[in-house]
């Protein structure tokens, strides 16, 4: 009986070590806990002519301090951009009139093109920040904000709206080239597109 309990007494202290050296094990482990919802707020129907992309690649300087620019209060990055801007017409804009008894389409002016998307990666590269000013999360944000909003506005001081505006006239004239090998006759209002 003496050497069934011992057994059993050994085989607590044993299995009691092994839970305890598990527990400390785990402890230690790193854990990560991802949860996803994604919520479908609104769907709309949208009718737009992509007709150019440009793609930019742009060094971002980002220099922030107080008072003094010491390093000790001097937080700096220095940010590569890729963006890729994408120009062209929104087609619910376009005015197009059909008379089905004299087979006429009407092709109305081009809307003014507009920039339909926006897409763009930062890499940081150089990352330094002082003893008493360090990067926030908002931070972050707002060089990505100002990221975006400064490509935005150099994509629609480029070349890129009079290409679109080429580029979409190009294919309503492609439309009317359809209409008009289908047997209707087309009366378009926009000028016949300049090589660009």
């Amino acid at each position: 009986m003496k050497y069934i309990v011992a057994f059993v007494l050994i085989l607590v202290v044993f299995g009691g070590g092994y839970f305890f050296s598990e527990f400390l094990h785990n402890k230690t482990a790193e854990k990560t806990k991802v949860s996803n919802e994604v919520v479908l707020n609104q769907i709309k129907e949208v009718a737009k002519l992509v007709s150019v992309e440009g793609y930019f690649t742009e060094i971002y300087k980002y220099k922030n301090y107080y008072n003094m620019d010491w390093s000790i209060f001097t937080k700096k990055a220095l940010v590569r951009v890729k963006a890729k801007a994408s120009m062209g017409i929104d087609l619910n804009k376009l005015k197009l009139d059909f008379d089905g008894k004299s087979k006429t389409l009407t092709i109305g002016p081009l809307p003014e093109p507009e920039l339909i998307s926006l897409d763009h990666t930062l890499d940081y590269y150089d990352i330094s920040e002082g003893t008493f000013n360090s990067f926030s999360a908002e931070d972050y944000n707002k060089i990505n904000a100002d990221v975006k909003e400064h490509i935005r506005k150099v994509a629609l001081q480029s070349d890129l709206p009079q290409r679109a505006r080429i580029q979409s006239a190009k294919t309503i004239k492609i439309i009317q080239v359809m209409a008009e090998t289908a047997g209707w006759k087309v009366i378009n209002e926009n000028p016949v597109p300049v090589k660009g």
